[in-house]
């Protein structure tokens, strides 16, 4: 639906994707899809409460059990 919504907009808005974030890998479809920004409240502010630095970049990024410091 988001490729159609990009194309129906052309250049009078700015597509922005906001729901569903959870991932990088969630963030690299939306913009593959036509997306030009994608907003990540939600996971970074869990993993931002959770850990600090290290859990905000885990949730951001999608990562598992590696050293992001």
């Amino acid at each position: 639906m988001l490729p159609e919504i990009v194309e129906a907009v052309g250049d009078k808005l700015t597509v922005l994707f906001d729901s569903g974030i959870r991932t990088g890998v969630d963030i690299i479809k939306a913009l593959s899809l036509g997306a030009k920004a994608v907003l990540v409240g939600r996971p970074a502010i869990y993993g931002l409460s959770v850990g600090g630095k290290v859990s905000f970049m885990a949730a951001i990024l999608g990562w598992n059990g590696a050293n992001y410091e």
